[in-house]
């Protein structure tokens, strides 16, 4: 029998997290660990059935979910299961992702579709790409999922993602320089690059309140979002190094025209070229 834990980081609002947590335990999914990763600091609950591990100081997403992913391997963890803390899952999700990855050896990270509002409108996140030639990252969003067939795509969302142990074993946890966003699509890549595959099921699906933590366009998220951009450039794109860093610097002056506030922390991180 597979050993599945599950790691919940939390930061920000401890009703965000326990509302997760209240969805884990009623969707009756199967696991031996449910770690909570406290960011924030301020995260605290009695439930025995919950492992509360506190970091002195947020360590960003990677570093992080690092902490409770090497709890989990050090408990004999065959599967770990990311999930950030504002989201709510449904029933039984989580045996079907196991169950995919369980039919080939290649499969190495599985999510299922992921389900938010944008503009107003329901959206579902089915995969993410990247583009070779500018170093962009993007999400294939629909508004209906029509296949559930499984989908083979570059990376899929830490929000919600099935890792195999061997992943680890073979390429190391989460890459600390990435305190927030591209930490997905590097481990993904990472993971590629060693023969492993990664699936979106868009059969299943989680429930996603979209940057609640931090806020989508706030100057925190955006000048996050811009060095993170520019790191993960110079690591996996470093033939069409210039093209990224002038498609980020686009993206950044068109930030600054609408929001300045944003804009200027999108700026600032152009300090660590």
């Amino acid at each position: 029998m597979n050993r599945i834990f599950i790691i919940v980081l939390h930061f920000g609002d401890p009703k965000v997290t326990q509302q997760c947590l209240q969805s884990i335990f009623q969707s009756k999914l199967t696991f031996q660990g449910l770690v909570v990763v406290d960011n924030g600091g301020n995260f605290e609950s009695r439930d025995k059935r919950i492992t509360i591990i506190k970091n002195k100081k947020n360590l960003g997403f990677a570093e992080g979910v690092n902490v409770g992913i090497k709890y989990a391997l050090s408990n004999g963890a065959d599967y770990v299961l990311l999930l950030n803390n504002d989201t709510l899952v449904e029933d039984n999700f989580l045996d079907r992702l196991i169950g995919f990855s369980e039919e080939s050896m290649q499969v190495g990270i599985v999510g299922p579709a992921i389900k938010f509002k944008k503009d107003g409108k329901v959206v579902y996140d089915i995969g993410g790409k990247f583009n070779k030639v500018f170093g962009r990252t993007s999400h294939e969003e629909v508004s209906k999922v029509v296949s559930k067939t499984p989908r083979r795509v570059d990376y899929v969302s830490g929000c919600a993602m099935l890792i195999k142990k061997e992943i680890f074993d073979k390429i190391g946890l989460f890459d600390g320089r990435f305190f927030l966003y591209y930490e997905d699509v590097d481990f993904c890549i990472r993971a590629r690059n060693k023969g492993f595959l990664t699936y979106v099921l868009p059969g299943i699906f989680i429930e996603h309140e979209l940057s609640i933590s931090v806020g989508k366009v706030s100057p925190l998220a955006v000048y996050h979002q811009t060095k993170s951009g520019l790191q993960f450039g110079k690591k996996h794109f470093k033939s069409g190094l210039i093209l990224n860093r002038i498609f980020i610097l686009a993206q950044s002056l068109f930030i600054l025209i609408k929001n300045p506030i944003a804009g200027k922390s999108a700026i600032l991180a152009f300090k660590y070229l």
